[in-house]
């Protein structure tokens, strides 16, 4: 069982406009600004697949007092990457979503 992480630019970042967008407009493909934009395409994003066994170790095995927050996706756990987890990955904090299955909105969010 694989899952995967996409690593984008963080937030705010001085080197970084501000787009300030509608939601219908960012999932709109006919719309030239989110056709122009890179960080709308998933080729622009540098995805890693992580495995199960990854994950638990990013997480200390998903571990109660990891656990940032809940919603209607799932479960979020902070984690940190480094060489522990996959030698040549760049030492970064990481937040894992645990998929709900029971949930509405996680599924909407994959789509």
């Amino acid at each position: 069982q694989q899952l995967h992480m996409f690593q984008l630019p963080a937030k705010n970042t001085p080197s970084e406009k501000r787009h300030k967008r509608s939601s219908s407009e960012l999932s709109d493909s006919s719309n030239p600004k989110n056709a122009d934009d890179p960080r709308h395409t998933v080729a622009s994003a540098k995805v890693i697949a992580f495995t199960l066994f990854e994950l638990e170790t990013i997480t200390k095995s998903f571990r109660s007092d990891y656990i940032l927050g809940e919603g209607g996706f799932g479960t979020v756990y902070k984690g940190y990457i480094d060489e522990n987890v996959r030698v040549g990955l760049k030492s970064l904090p990481v937040a894992v979503k645990v998929l709900n299955k029971d949930g509405l909105q996680g599924h909407r969010e994959w789509l």
